[in-house]
């Protein structure tokens, strides 16, 4: 039962972990991320007219922007517990998708419009093709996001082109690129895996050379040097805090050597073992300590 539950509390603590870590990644690789089409917007609009032919169209759209943009740069992922960082995570998410729809319309409304020149289509093409990188090669700590920014901003160019007899090259060119950024987003998920992986067994050591330093080898238990650092420090806090007391109970087993001499070295650490188990559960309140300071 102690083991299944110290599995489980390792198992939680894993999830936690690699919760925590997706979301500090995800934050920091992108937490500025929504800036990024503010300044592919901005001289774009004005170069291309559109601020003084559509002005209540560009207008909002950069206020919409902005807006998500200091949205997302102050929205920092909490410090609390694992599913407090989950439902921050699919926020986060939300947040940046929509920052997305935005520009994925504004490459739609720009495709779209017969006035716009061949150099402003191509200069929004070139910043689509670049946030769609982004989102394969960064946002993959979390899959869902890098995969809806990139469907978000590739599929209504597709189809937008394919519907113009005039670009089967370029259709067929973004078509290609998609698949290509679709598998790279998927490769760049396996390596951040197995980062994690590395990262878990690294933790996994240091728990466990920690744990050996710790503890005795063949009960399980507190060992000397644990003990005595434990019992000074509650000497300490008793000492400080009037009134409080500290409670110290030792025991062997008589005739030990008997035992080892007529049975075997063998049996008597099995019955050290058992011992040390049956104290381990007697006394199992998170303010005792079990401990072996000697040969018993």
């Amino acid at each position: 039962m102690v083991a299944a539950n110290q599995d489980a509390a390792d198992a939680q603590g894993r999830y936690d972990h690699r919760v925590r870590t997706r979301a500090l990644e995800i934050h920091t690789r992108s937490a500025r991320g929504g800036f990024l089409y503010l300044l592919a917007w901005l001289p774009l609009g004005y170069a291309a007219g559109y601020f003084n032919n559509a002005p209540w169209n560009s207008t909002a759209i950069t206020l919409v922007l902005v807006l998500l943009a200091w949205i997302r740069m102050r929205s920092r992922p909490p410090k609390t517990d694992a599913a407090a960082q989950s439902r921050w995570i699919s926020r986060y998410v939300l947040i940046c998708l929509a920052t997305t729809l935005i520009w994925s319309a504004v490459q739609a409304w720009i495709l779209l419009d017969d006035m716009a020149g061949v150099q402003t289509r191509n200069t929004t093409l070139m910043a689509t093709i670049a946030f769609a990188s982004v989102f394969a090669h960064l946002y993959t700590p979390v899959m869902r996001l890098a995969l809806a920014g990139i469907v978000m901003l590739l599929v209504p160019v597709l189809a937008i082109l394919w519907m113009d007899s005039a670009e089967p090259l370029m259709a067929a060119a973004m078509s290609v690129f998609s698949i290509y950024l679709v598998n790279a987003a998927y490769r760049s998920r396996a390596d951040f895996r197995r980062r994690l992986d590395l990262d878990d067994a690294l933790r996994g050591q240091r728990d466990q050379y920690e744990k050996l330093s710790q503890t005795d080898a063949l009960t399980g238990l507190s060992n000397r040097r644990t003990f005595a650092e434990t019992l000074n420090g509650l000497v300490r806090e008793a000492q400080w805090l009037q009134g409080a007391g500290v409670a110290l109970v030792l025991l062997d087993i008589d005739h030990f050597k008997s035992i080892n001499d007529r049975h075997g070295h063998v049996i008597g650490d099995e019955v050290l073992r058992r011992l040390a188990r049956k104290l381990a559960r007697m006394f199992s309140a998170d303010d005792v300590m079990v401990a072996r300071i000697g040969g018993e």
